[in-house]
């Protein structure tokens, strides 16, 4: 029986290490369900129950005080007692604190500046429900980007009223490739800005903070697509790469010059690109959306690229203009040219000129 529990005290061991190994895999990779760590896990439970079982009457005995005596020896003393037997809780609850830090997917960062990213609640200004379900809070980014020193370009006083019959606009979207090699209009342009993904309203949360209403649809109102506009062949703009900042609407200059090229090269040479007069491109930048929907932040962040271009489809269409979404890109290509950090992914390609009748 002595030789049975000890197989089962070492197994139990090497389940508990192999679980927290296989949780930080799960963790780091972000795999759900990941089989292995189930498998895992539901074995360490079962030598964990055979464990107690085994050992009912000495456990008993330990937390009741009710040991029997037995003789003083240096391994048996008092001293050398209490130290092995206090080291033997303290290990247990160090492994169960493992067990559960990996459970939860918090790292060591997080750990040690908890206290830190629970004071930004002041800062983030949201529910108190959120903090309550989401216990490691990151600091929300704003919702639009800011560019020290660069030259903002208001269009405000160039968007124009379009008719838009939402019938005949649907019925005749279409992916079109061919376009004519003429200038559009920056009327044109602010126009298209204005509503694919501009604002239509500000409110308030309870807590104060302003929330901006769109024409396109967010996960929770928390915006997690950024628009950039590479123009080549628009009148009255200088050709470069644009920031959009939808509250006025604003271009912010990143770059100037002609990247039609160096945008056809990182979408696979798809030449029909350059044939259009500008290229509008939606990255996702989940971060604006991780401190409430953790993990599905990416696949929310996606599904508003997709509204935005679906928007943006239907209004070139009334603007007498048209588009084809492309997705075939290098991504580190394409993020390199407009200079976005690691955090946020290029999504789509959306090319938009004059098409050939």
């Amino acid at each position: 029986m002595r030789i049975f529990k000890g197989i089962i005290s070492t197994l139990l061991l090497i389940f508990v290490c192999l679980t927290g190994f296989t949780g930080f895999i799960a963790d780091r990779l972000d795999l759900h369900r990941f089989l292995p760590h189930k498998i895992l896990a539901i074995s360490t439970l079962s030598f964990a129950g055979i464990h107690l079982y085994l050992n009912r009457r000495a456990l008993w005995s330990f937390w009741t005080g009710k040991e029997k005596k037995r003789e003083k020896t240096f391994l048996r003393g008092n001293i050398s007692k209490n130290i092995i037997g206090w080291g033997a809780r303290i290990g247990w609850v160090f492994v169960g604190a493992i067990i559960i830090i990996f459970y939860l997917g918090l790292s060591s960062k997080n750990i040690l500046n908890l206290n830190n990213q629970m004071d930004s609640k002041e800062k983030l200004q949201y529910p108190e429900e959120y903090f309550i379900l989401n216990p490691v809070i990151k600091e929300r980014p704003p919702d639009f980007k800011e560019y020290k020193n660069a030259r903002v370009i208001d269009l405000s006083n160039k968007i124009k009223t379009i008719d838009l019959n939402i019938n005949d606009a649907l019925l005749r979207r279409r992916s079109i490739r061919d376009f004519v090699n003429k200038e559009v209009s920056i009327e044109d342009v602010a126009t298209l800005i204005r509503y694919i993904d501009g604002i239509t309203d500000t409110v308030y949360s309870y807590s104060g903070r302003k929330i901006y209403l769109r024409t396109a649809p967010s996960a929770g109102a928390l915006y997690g697509v950024d628009t950039y506009i590479i123009a080549w062949r628009i009148n009255n703009l200088e050709n470069g790469i644009y920031y959009v900042d939808y509250r006025g609407p604003y271009l912010i200059e990143l770059a100037t010059g002609d990247f039609s090229g160096e945008l056809v090269s990182s979408a696979l040479d798809q030449e029909f690109i350059k044939d259009a007069s500008f290229a509008v491109v939606l990255t996702v930048y989940p971060a604006r959306m991780e401190f409430k929907y953790r993990e599905r932040s990416y696949r929310y962040c996606l599904l508003e690229a997709g509204h935005i271009a679906q928007n943006l489809y239907l209004v070139s269409d009334a603007l007498g203009l048209a588009t084809c979404a492309v997705g075939a890109f290098f991504d580190d290509k394409l993020s390199s040219l407009l200079g976005i950090s690691r955090d946020e992914t290029p999504v789509y390609i959306l090319p938009v000129g004059i098409p050939k009748i």
